[in-house]
């Protein structure tokens, strides 16, 4: 599901949640007035978003 520019600009540090996989993201949709939870996943290679984080 697509999330809106807005619901992803106002992402905060304490919507992210680095667990043993990746990362979930905690984004507030607008639109139903919800929250989702997104999965990133580990790439395992230097350039892993979710690894830097949470190095």
């Amino acid at each position: 599901m697509a999330s809106r520019r807005l619901e992803l600009v106002a992402i905060n540090l304490e919507d992210l949640e680095v667990n043993d996989l990746g990362m979930d993201v905690r984004v507030r949709e607008t639109k139903s007035k919800s929250d989702l939870i997104k999965a990133v996943v580990f790439s395992h290679n230097e350039y892993c978003p979710v690894k830097v984080a949470g190095d």
